[in-house]
């Protein structure tokens, strides 16, 4: 999960950076210096879904949705400060956000659900998958 969670911060962080770039000119084309970069840690996901099947899928649904839950987290003060939302009501999301995104870190680090897709990954395939 951590490697899926740090190329995917490397993958977004590249993406960021070609739009900084491409504002401040202090690269005059930075899509092809870049996108290589931002090709190979596509790539190496596309290798551990390959690997881990399942469990990868599974690990992107959870990542995905805590992303979610954390914009939707700042996304609900930004509707306070336009006045749009009272203190209280974003006191109550954002106790319940918090909520959801520590439900997701349990799924995260869940053995059930590995073992579940290791035992699914052996009998789809006839390997054992080593989940360390």
């Amino acid at each position: 999960y951590s490697s899926l969670e740090a190329l995917s911060g490397f993958i977004r962080a590249h993406q960021g950076l070609i739009h900084l770039c491409e504002m401040d000119g202090r690269l005059p084309e930075p899509v092809p210096v870049i996108m290589p970069v931002i090709q190979g840690a596509q790539y190496e996901i596309t290798q551990m879904e390959a690997d881990f099947g399942t469990l990868m899928h599974i690990q992107r649904i959870v990542l995905t949705a805590r992303v979610l839950a954390q914009h939707k987290k700042s996304f609900v003060s930004a509707k306070c400060a336009r006045g749009l939302l009272i203190d209280s009501d974003v006191e109550k999301l954002s106790e319940c956000l918090d909520r959801v995104v520590t439900k997701l870190q349990a799924v995260r680090f869940s053995v059930e659900i590995a073992s579940s897709c290791r035992l699914y990954h052996k009998q789809a395939h006839g390997t054992k998958v080593s989940l360390a």
